[in-house]
């Protein structure tokens, strides 16, 4: 038979084997987490990379094709910037 100082010992060492078993858990969780964000920020770079470009190019041939444009009722594109910043058309 087991005393009772050697149950609650044991008890004891359960309920600390249990704490420390849902602390990891939770650091494990917390890690988890941490990397789902990282690859979230990832994604979004990205995708703000994609619509940057795609944007530059949009206006690229815009200018391209203003650039072509030869009529009498039009202006001729005398210059452009396509910085991010501020694009602009001069005419």
């Amino acid at each position: 038979m087991h005393s009772d100082t050697d149950l609650n010992d044991l008890h004891r060492e359960v309920t600390l084997l249990t704490t420390y078993y849902l602390l990891l858990t939770t650091y494990y969780l917390l890690l988890t987490t941490y990397y789902l964000l990282l690859t979230t920020y990832y994604l979004l770079l990205t995708t703000y990379y994609l619509l940057l470009t795609t944007y530059y190019l949009l206006l690229h041939r815009e200018v391209t094709l203003l650039a072509g444009c030869s009529h009498p009722h039009l202006l001729p594109l005398l210059g452009h910037c396509l910085s991010r910043e501020a694009a602009c058309l001069v005419f």
